[in-house]
């Protein structure tokens, strides 16, 4: 297996599926929350998300490494909320919310991600302003209270949060921490300096899937390593109707039909005088499919 690490660089990485290749090892990390310059607590740290996914030979992943969020409020890279001071008697801005970390396939809008960690929220910008809530898994958690630890911007769930991919922005509650991004980002305090809430993360149809909150500080990461699937030893098949075909390995397929040659990732067949058809629905990990 081949494992590729990917950081963050602000821009969108794109990964081809190699020859051979027809499962992903996917593991994300999201970004943490920025600390706010005069605060007591942290920002919270990104969540952790991993599986596998299905894939074949020549297929892009568009992959977004989530970015820290900022001390002075600018969100991380990929959905993290921004902190603002609206008026000139306002404390210095919270934390910006940490970008989520999250992998796409057969397009770059939102509905294509195959994978999601959330970003941690900002902490609130006082000594006493309350921590940034962690990001994922499942749920993001809640930023703290500016004062007791508690009732700061809610996290993230599966299906509702500030916005699909966004963290919440921290305009209306003075110094407080903005949200993480994530599958749905977090929110943020609106009445008090607390901290932002962490964005979920999402596993959506992945095999194996896993996630764990709070487990990444500073930049978020992801790792794709490459299964590779191993040869299958030639099978002849005898379809009832005279045609046959031949496969060679796992990742193109050779078929045969009276010395007709067709090469292809796809399993064919061929009735004798016949044209060659795509068999839907076979695994091409399969050591044989049957005819007729």
């Amino acid at each position: 297996m081949t494992a590729t690490t990917l950081v963050f660089t602000g821009t969108v990485q794109d990964y081809i599926v190699p020859a051979g290749v027809f499962q992903l090892q996917m593991e994300w990390w999201g970004g943490q929350g920025g600390t706010g310059v005069n605060s007591g607590h942290a920002g919270g740290k990104g969540d952790y998300t991993k599986g596998t996914l299905a894939v074949v030979p020549g297929t892009v992943v568009h992959n977004y490494v989530g970015g820290m969020g900022a001390g002075t409020g600018a969100g991380g890279w990929n959905g993290g909320g921004t902190s603002v001071s609206q008026f000139i008697f306002d404390p210095p801005p919270g934390g910006g919310g940490g970008g989520a970390s999250d992998s796409r396939v057969g397009g770059t809008g939102l509905s294509n991600r195959v994978g999601v960690a959330g970003g941690g929220g900002g902490s609130g910008n006082v000594p006493t302003g309350g921590w940034g809530g962690d990001g994922g898994g499942a749920t993001g958690q809640t930023g703290g209270h500016f004062a007791v630890g508690t009732g700061g911007g809610l996290g993230a769930t599966q299906t509702k949060g500030h916005a699909l991919g966004i963290g919440a922005s921290a305009i209306y509650g003075p110094g407080a921490g903005a949200g993480g991004g994530g599958w749905w980002g977090g929110l943020t305090d609106t009445v008090s300096p607390g901290g932002g809430g962490g964005g979920s993360g999402n596993t959506g149809t992945l095999g194996s899937p896993s996630m764990l909150n709070g487990v990444r500080t500073g930049n978020g990461q992801i790792t794709i390593t490459a299964v590779h699937v191993a040869p299958l030893a030639p099978t002849l098949l005898g379809p009832s109707n005279g045609g046959y075909v031949f496969a060679s390995d796992a990742n193109t397929f050779t078929w045969h039909q009276n010395g007709d040659e067709q090469i292809s990732a796809n399993f064919r067949w061929k009735p004798a005088g016949g044209s060659w058809t795509t068999v839907t629905g076979a695994a091409t990990t399969a050591e044989s499919y049957p005819v007729s």
